[in-house]
């Protein structure tokens, strides 16, 4: 799902029940303006503004006698992540998982992706389960590696043990079985997981 977040050129906005108020402070006659920016849509291409149809949005203002003003409403996607900035390479690849929900991003508040950070084997089991439309892993782990759960990180456990299940990962090292769940995933393991979660075809 989408959300929308407002933003303005003044004195701020605030949103309840759909309805985004912004306090616009003095407008001074003849040349009283302000900017709003609206995020409206994750898939939306992040850079190019979005004319949105008047049946999606009405304006309306208070203490004063009339309003004017375009009829138009701009929408300007902005890139959802503060650390990957708009014309990033691999912008519209992380704005498609996160919409997904794929991946929550690395921090809130704001939201960050730390997109030069390296993944690990356990968010690679994260990542592809959830890739493959399993949002309800395993709800109670077995104990299946020897070191899982790891302190920090038990929300990837369920996650793991699926992985593990449907047969994508056959651990890190065995007697005992270990999965290693904070050891960074290589691109050669990627290739692996990847080709067994989406059954790619072999070489002949």
């Amino acid at each position: 799902p989408g959300h929308t977040t407002f933003s303005s050129s003044d004195l701020g906005c605030t949103s309840a029940g759909g309805v985004a108020t912004c306090e616009l402070g003095d407008l001074n006659a003849g040349s009283g303006f302000f900017n709003l920016t609206v995020q409206v849509d994750k898939l939306k291409k992040v850079g190019i503004p979005l004319t949105l149809d008047t049946a999606s949005y009405s304006i309306s203002a208070s203490g004063i006698a009339s309003t004017n003003g375009s009829t138009m409403v701009i929408a300007d996607v902005l890139s959802p992540f503060v650390d990957i900035p708009a014309g990033h390479w691999a912008l519209d690849y992380v704005q498609s998982i996160w919409a997904a929900g794929i991946t929550s991003g690395c921090g809130l508040s704001p939201l960050r992706y730390c997109p030069d950070t390296f993944t690990t084997r356990g968010e690679a089991a994260v990542f592809i389960e959830r890739a493959m439309g399993n949002f309800a892993p395993t709800p109670s782990p077995t104990g299946i590696f020897a070191d899982i759960p790891y302190p920090g990180i038990e929300a990837y456990t369920p996650y793991i043990e699926e992985f593990y299940n449907d047969g994508l990962t056959s651990g890190c090292a065995t007697n005992p079985l270990m999965y290693c769940p904070q050891n960074y995933v290589s691109r050669a393991a990627m290739a692996i997981f990847v080709a067994r979660a989406f059954s790619l075809p072999m070489p002949s």
